[in-house]
C-alpha cells in the first residue's frame, strides 16, 4: 500500500473478494430456504437489504463491506418461513443457525446504529469565531462524491455570510488522479462562493485520526483560537469524537446528512470499522 493511501479505502478493495463470496452465498441460501417454504411477507422482507445491496453496487459500482450486515440480515426472514413449512430435522437445524446468525447481526448493529444516532444528534450552538474541520472522503475525477458534497454543502452554509468561520479541509492525496482530497474540497466550496481566506488545506491525513491530528496542529500554527468543531457525515461524528478524545481534543459535533442511496451500507460499514479498530 503507497504511504498516501486512504487506510479504508485499501481495506475496502482487500476485502472485496470475501463481501462478493457472503454476498452470493447468503442470496443463495435465502433463495433455498424461500423454495422449501414461501411467505408472502417473508418474500418482502428478505427482498429488502437484498434490493438495497443491489442499488448500493449500481450506484457506486462496487462492493462494499457495509453489504455483508444486511446480505446476512437477509437469512432472517428466509429461514422463518422455512420453519413454518415443517422441515426435515437437518433443514430444521440449518434456519435456526441462520436464525442465530442473523439475529446476533440485527441485534448487534441495532445497538451501534443507536449509539451513532446518538453521537449526531447532541446539538450545537457554532460560534462565529469557530474552526471547522471538515473530514473528507471520496473524490472522482476532480469532484466530491455525494457523501464528501453534502459534508461540503453543510460545511457552505455554515461559512457563508460568516466572514469570521475557518473551514479546515482535510484530506490526502488521491489513490485515483493527482491532486488531494483538500484541494478538491477547496475548489467545490469555492465554486459556491466561499472565500479563500476562509480556508484552511491539510493534504496529507489518510484516515480519521490523521484528519483530526493533522487539521489542530494546522490550526495552532496560524493562531487561531476559536471554537473547535468537526464536521462530518451524521454516521462518522462518533469516531471522529473518539479520535478527538484519543488526542486530548474535544471537539463540537457538526452532522453532515447521508445520501438516502447507500445509507444502510454507509452505516453498517462505519459499524464494522469501529468494531474492528481501523
Amino acid at each position: 500500500m503507497s504511504d498516501h493511501t486512504s487506510t479504508l479505502a485499501h481495506t475496502e478493495k482487500t476485502l472485496a473478494p470475501l463481501v462478493w463470496a457472503v454476498w452470493i452465498a447468503c442470496i443463495v441460501a435465502g433463495v433455498a430456504l424461500l423454495w422449501l417454504h414461501t411467505e408472502p411477507w417473508a418474500l418482502l422482507a428478505w427482498m429488502a437489504p437484498v434490493v438495497s445491496n443491489v442499488i448500493f453496487f449500481a450506484q457506486h459500482r462496487r462492493v462494499s463491506v457495509g453489504m455483508t450486515p444486511p446480505a446476512v440480515a437477509s437469512l432472517a426472514p428466509a429461514a422463518t418461513s422455512a420453519l413454518l413449512g415443517a422441515p426435515t430435522n437437518v433443514v430444521h437445524t440449518a434456519c435456526v443457525v441462520a436464525l442465530v446468525l442473523s439475529g446476533a447481526v440485527v441485534g448487534l448493529f441495532g445497538y451501534w446504529f443507536a449509539r451513532l444516532w446518538t453521537a449526531s444528534h447532541r446539538g450545537a450552538t457554532v460560534a462565529e469565531d469557530a474552526v471547522i474541520i471538515v473530514l473528507g472522503g471520496a473524490v472522482v475525477g476532480g469532484r466530491p462524491r455525494p457523501t464528501l458534497a453534502l459534508r461540503l454543502d453543510t460545511a457552505g452554509v455554515l461559512a457563508l455570510g460568516h466572514p469570521h468561520r475557518t473551514l479546515v479541509l482535510t484530506g490526502g492525496p488521491l489513490h485515483n488522479g493527482p491532486g488531494t482530497e483538500a484541494q478538491a474540497m477547496a475548489r467545490y466550496l469555492r465554486d459556491k462562493g466561499i472565500p479563500t481566506r476562509q480556508l484552511l488545506l491539510e493534504e496529507a491525513a489518510r484516515n480519521t485520526r490523521e484528519n483530526i491530528k493533522n487539521s489542530c496542529a494546522l490550526v495552532a500554527g496560524t493562531g487561531r483560537d476559536g471554537q473547535l468543531c468537526v464536521l462530518t457525515s451524521d454516521y462518522h461524528l462518533y469516531r471522529a469524537l473518539r479520535e478527538g478524545r484519543a488526542l486530548g481534543i474535544e471537539l463540537v459535533p457538526l452532522p453532515a446528512p447521508t445520501p438516502v442511496g447507500g445509507r444502510l451500507q454507509q452505516w453498517c460499514r462505519e459499524v464494522l470499522t469501529i468494531l474492528v479498530g481501523r
